[in-house]
């Protein structure tokens, strides 16, 4: 509804005539490649666009927000309702255990003489997705675990028994089913913990 609300106010064309008619700065044509660039950039496509053309196409929506206050909260809802949308991994971490469902602390080293460790990930919005965690020692990869995700918040968590020889960092990505690393975090093992 957010989306569809700014495209009315972009599509207004009684009121960008009015707007011309006072020597507006705006043209239909450059106003229609800044709603273009806007809503590409919502729909995650901000890479198709050089830098030089985002930031005027940017300021042309900022200078007309600013005169026209219902086009400022359109842009505002818009861009709140697409960042909470946005699938992520909201935490990553190693772990020494997991309760109810949550790590009980965070490890950035561990002694060689533990020999297993786990990792915790959080995920918003992947629901339908699979999701693999990729266990990694030095530049081999040691393990890959994968995961259904079955709903809009999902926590996961896998482990990784280790050898006390395999010192050194250890890396878990958390990677989609495209292949697209989401989160990466690293735990350095035989450090003294």
């Amino acid at each position: 509804a957010a989306v569809q609300g700014c495209t009315a106010v972009f599509n207004d064309r009684k009121s960008l005539k009015t707007q011309g008619s006072r020597k507006s700065h705006f043209r239909l044509p450059a106003l229609k490649k800044a709603r273009t660039a806007f809503f590409n950039i919502l729909l995650g496509g901000a890479e198709r666009f050089p830098h030089h053309h985002f930031h005027e196409e940017s300021e042309m929506i900022l200078h007309r927000s600013v005169r026209n206050p219902l086009l400022t909260l359109l842009l505002l809802a818009t861009a709140a309702l697409s960042a909470q949308a946005a699938p992520h991994v909201k935490r990553a971490v190693f772990t020494s255990g997991i309760e109810n469902r949550e790590p009980v602390d965070r490890l950035l080293s561990l002694s060689n003489n533990v020999t297993e460790v786990i990792f915790f990930t959080e995920l918003r919005d992947l629901q339908g997705h699979r999701v693999v965690h990729r266990w990694t020692h030095g530049d081999r990869t040691m393990a890959e675990v994968g995961f259904d995700v079955g709903g809009p918040r999902w926590r996961v968590w896998s482990s990784k028994r280790l050898d006390p020889a395999w010192v050194g960092e250890w890396r878990v990505q958390v990677v989609d089913q495209d292949g697209t690393v989401l989160a990466e975090e690293r735990l350095q093992y035989g450090s003294g913990g």
